[in-house]
């Protein structure tokens, strides 16, 4: 009797659409292909120490701004933590509100979206934020059954020049 090991999988992450965005301003990721179990988002920027947030909203043919977002949360900068709990928010907060109060500091984030096309369950995000400042985790939901084919990102406070790339997981 012995154990077979199989790795024909193909790659987990599968691009499907990169944009660099500038600060103050909203990219909307609209018709996403129901072809993947899972949706991740990784963006890259510069925080500027300016009062700087990024949120994320999701929807099926367009965002959803009611209250339907809700986060649990730990943040840490190295001296303090908190762990702030929000709900009926009308979007995901991603990292901190004021990521850092230092210019310049690099930072990147990366949003899991599990079951993005499932109509069972509401959507749960896991968001992660690091910088050389700060980090932050996170569990966020979406509280709706409805398939997620939408997602609008908005910046602000940050260096011109962030990347936000989209990536479908074929299989979790």
């Amino acid at each position: 009797m012995g154990v077979t090991f199989s790795n024909n999988s193909a790659a987990t992450y599968i691009p499907i659409v990169s944009q660099t965005i500038n600060s103050g301003t909203s990219y909307t990721f609209s018709s996403i292909s129901q072809a993947f179990t899972d949706l991740v988002v990784i963006i890259y920027g510069i925080d500027t120490g300016n009062g700087d947030a990024y949120h994320l909203q999701v929807g099926n043919g367009g965002v959803d701004t009611g209250n339907n977002y809700g986060r649990v949360g730990l943040n840490g900068d190295g001296s303090s933590v908190s762990g702030p709990v929000y709900s009926g928010s009308p979007y995901v907060q991603l990292g901190f509100q004021n990521v850092g109060t230092a210019a310049n500091v690099p930072f990147t984030t990366k949003i899991e979206i599990q079951n993005y096309s499932s109509t069972n369950y509401f959507k749960t995000m896991q968001v992660l934020m690091g910088s050389s400042t700060e980090t932050s985790s996170q569990v966020s939901t979406w509280r709706s059954t409805s398939v997620i084919d939408t997602l609008k990102i908005s910046v602000t406070g940050f260096a011109s020049g962030n990347v936000i790339t989209l990536y479908g997981i074929k299989a979790a």
